[in-house]
């Protein structure tokens, strides 16, 4: 049974976003269903996404490139063909109740077609939310038995028929959450809730009128709106709000959401994908607000280009921006900077802001160019090929100040000569490796050493040249002449489709051919399947083994029939009042660009997740400078660190060592509230637990149990404690406070009154930390009353040496 679950998922991570295009060919006619958003509430949606089918927009899809390859050529069959076979192999021993290939086929081609929509709403990070899926017009057969194959696989099930009438069917999922399927009509409903409140009730309450739903949702009302011409079938919005806060100083409050549409513009598969963060903006987001440039002012491409990236943004804003966002977290962070630019004036004598970021401009090109190279024949061919027809590769930079652009330029060559003379003379070579001056008076220089100092290929002589406001930098001194030559060219007709409908001002513009490998791809799919199943016969249980690609020649498209219906594609990428907007244009879904609303989004969660992981670590470890400061305060109070427990006259354990530095936390009044002759879970300290600190909370990840704390102690033989009923002196940690653990993020939650922490035993594994969620470690608080970080692959006696206070261990931390 778990092979098949394993299978169904590469065959869903396969083939699942080929076949939303396969479930197109022959489109019925668009039909009014009701939405689906009918389903989902009206307010709290934390994510949502809509896709109406292909079926309900079918006059616009017939018109793209897209649908008509997919038609016009056998590549539609093709792909159909390579799908079932594939499928049918890797399924081949699922056992008799298996869905078949078809029936898979059918399951993706009724998404594709009739629609689909996915909600959540709640506190992901509270372990509180719910949820569901609905699939419009689901095949009952196919969807039926599939579901059945869940139900099997999640264990013990119930199904009950509802005075409504509807049958619903609901299991147990792993974490202890619920989930329910039932027919709604035509409509399949999956839904799903943990903690929150009952997915299955909220869903029939909406449906029935009682609560409002998403249809009047004004966010998804915005964005089913056509725009630049755009019409939308598929929309999705993430409400970033709704997360934990950060620390005010990264600005990232100002994040709203990410809201994105895909659709058909014309011929081409178009998308946009807003980050909504009006402006003004702060910290991080602030970095955004970068100077554009105009489009329609031309493009400085050369002609025979085929495929290019521009960006545009201010290095020496950038930097600045950066560096006074780094000061402001981590005041140290000053010193490290000088540090830094001190030592680029020391190495090549000019200033790193004004000499070698301020002559730069906003602009940035990169382009290749030259003649397309067939596939070789021989590996003699091969062979030549590297050598001889290597990458023509350009970059351009806006030179505002050209000379102070060649001043810089001019000592970074000077270094490069010095680096690359002595790296020569350690091999025994000698002769001129320096950079000879472009003629005619021209700024900038060529590297050609002669053959029998470095050898390189004829035609590979990287050039900087600089012109016309620009300095391009290429792999041989025609292409740099031709890129500056080409500096003030007007936009070439052949890119105007491209960006039609783009904004007038831009950031970033990225412009690709999928005619030059597109077709190729297409065209040899049935080969690199076919191939790959060759190639993993002799790797035991490989799920390809038994393939064979059933296929005639004549039934694969060529490559020349579907270059017709390809043209450029383009990615931009602007930022204006509401935040940073991202759009593309494909004539089919393109890997090199995110060419569909919902690939951009995914693109993009990952660096704001990441943003927002980095900004609560900081929150922690701000929270345990603050933990680590009372400790200190509550020492020089008492001569000594309380002791990890508060306890009655007989020794036994009443409160934590959190509850005695209350006092040095701003916390008196709360410290006086508790009975400290009574445990921490008596009938009066008990109702004082809710009222923790929110210095004890976590700043990531919800604790099982409320009022809970991740920030403990060691208590253990040679450990900062050694036993519960005595405090600590400094003078006892002859190990050294820096090199000695006082509190750190233990692997597990505790409630933050109980006389509980990290218990140590020195011939037992050390404990494990990191319980507050962050990836690759712990945040750590030493008793120097530092904060550092501590990596969850740090070797484990150099571990048992920090939690030590008197062993006598030679620990080097860093």
């Amino acid at each position: 049974m778990s092979r098949s679950r394993s299978r169904l998922a590469r065959l869903g991570s396969m083939f699942g976003p080929l076949l939303v295009l396969l479930g197109s060919v022959g489109a019925a006619a668009a039909d009014d269903a009701p939405a689906l958003a009918r389903y989902f509430p009206k307010d709290g949606l934390l994510l949502y996404s809509e896709f109406d089918g292909l079926d309900a927009h079918a006059s616009a899809w017939k018109r793209t490139a897209a649908y008509r390859m997919l038609n016009e050529t056998p590549t539609g069959e093709m792909l159909r063909t390579v799908f079932v076979q594939t499928v049918d192999t890797m399924l081949a021993d699922a056992g008799p109740s298996k869905p078949s290939a078809r029936e898979i086929a059918e399951f993706f081609e009724s998404l594709s077609r009739s629609g689909y929509a996915f909600g959540v709403t709640g506190a992901l990070g509270g372990g509180r939310f719910s949820g569901a899926v609905v699939v419009r017009s689901a095949p009952r057969a196919t969807w039926g038995k599939l579901l059945e194959q869940v139900s099997k696989m999640t264990g013990r099930v119930e199904r009950v028929t509802r005075e409504d009438g509807r049958r619903v069917t609901t299991g147990a999922m792993p974490n202890g959450g619920r989930w329910s399927w039932w027919f709604e009509k035509d409509d399949l409903v999956a839904a799903f809730d943990q903690g929150g409140e009952d997915a299955v009730e909220a869903i029939i309450a909406r449906l029935t009128g009682k609560t409002p739903s998403a249809v009047d949702n004004p966010i998804r009302t915005a964005l089913r709106k056509a725009e630049n011409g755009i019409e939308p079938v598929m929309i999705s919005f993430v409400d970033l709000a709704s997360m934990p806060p950060t620390p005010p100083t990264l600005g990232l409050s100002g994040l709203k959401r990410i809201e994105s549409r895909w659709g058909f513009q014309g011929e081409a598969l178009a998308s946009t994908t807003r980050v909504v963060a009006p402006a003004p903006r702060k910290g991080l987001l602030a970095l955004l607000d970068q100077p554009g440039f105009t489009i329609s002012e031309g493009l400085p491409i050369p002609e025979g280009v085929e495929e290019f990236s521009i960006f545009s943004f201010s290095p020496a804003k950038l930097y600045e921006g950066a560096t006074a966002l780094a000061r402001e977290m981590q005041p140290e962070a000053a010193g490290q900077i000088e540090q830094i630019e001190g030592s680029v004036r020391a190495t090549t004598g000019l200033d790193l802001r004004s000499e070698i970021l301020g002559p730069m401009g906003p602009r940035m090109i990169f382009y290749s160019h030259g003649d397309r190279v067939a596939i070789p024949p021989t590996p003699y061919h091969s062979l030549a090929q590297w050598f001889l027809h290597l990458p023509r590769l350009t970059m351009m930079v806006e030179a505002k100040d050209e000379a102070g652009f060649a001043r810089m330029a001019d000592s970074m060559a000077t270094l490069a000569e010095r680096a690359l003379t002595a790296e020569a003379e350690k091999n025994g070579l000698r002769g001129p490796l320096g950079f000879e001056k472009l003629p005619g008076g021209v700024r900038g220089f060529a590297f050609a050493p002669p053959l029998a100092v470095l050898p390189l290929p004829v035609g590979l002589e990287p050039t900087l040249r600089i012109e016309n406001g620009f300095a391009a930098f290429s792999t041989s001194g025609e292409g740099a002449e031709r890129a500056v030559k080409s500096a003030k060219r007007p936009i070439d007709p052949k890119f105007a489709k491209a960006i039609e409908g783009m904004p007038k001002t831009v950031n970033m513009l990225a412009v690709t051919d999928p005619s030059e490998y597109m077709p190729e791809i297409i065209c040899n799919l049935p080969f690199f399947v076919q191939g790959m199943a060759m190639l993993g016969r002799s790797e035991r249980n490989f799920p390809l083994a038994g393939l064979r690609i059933d296929i005639a020649r004549k039934d694969i498209p060529k490559p020349a029939d579907l270059r017709k219906y390809l043209f450029p594609s383009s990615a931009v990428i602007s930022v204006d009042d509401e935040g940073l907007l991202l759009q593309t244009r494909d004539a089919v879904p393109n890997p090199s660009a995110a060419s569909s609303a919902p690939v951009a989004v995914a693109l993009l969660l990952p660096a704001v997740q990441s943003a927002r992981t980095a900004a609560r670590r900081a929150q922690s470890s701000n929270n345990l400078k603050q933990i680590m400061l009372a400790l200190h305060n509550y020492h020089d109070a008492h001569g000594r660190f309380p002791a990890p427990a508060i306890t009655d006259g007989e020794g036994k354990p009443l409160l934590s060592w959190r509850v005695a530095i209350l006092p040095y936390l701003e916390q008196n009044a709360l410290y006086e509230e508790f009975k400290l002759d009574e445990a921490w879970d008596s009938p009066h300290n008990k109702a004082l637990i809710a009222k923790m600190p929110a210095v004890f909370a976590s700043p990531n990840i919800q604790p099982p149990t409320p009022f809970s704390t991740f920030y403990q102690t060691f208590v253990g033989p040679g450990a900062l404690y050694e036993k519960a009923g005595e405090g600590t002196k400094i003078t006892d940690i002859t190990d050294g406070s820096s090199n000695t653990v006082a509190v750190a993020e233990a692997g597990r939650a505790v409630v933050w009154s109980k006389p509980e922490d990290i218990e140590y035993d020195p011939d037992k594994m050390v404990p494990k930390l990191g319980g507050v969620g962050f990836p690759g470690g712990a945040n750590v608080g030493f008793c120097d009353g530092s904060v550092r970080f501590l990596s969850s692959m740090l070797d484990p006696d150099l571990f048992r040496g920090l939690i030590t206070k008197a062993g006598g261990e030679v620990v080097n931390i860093d």
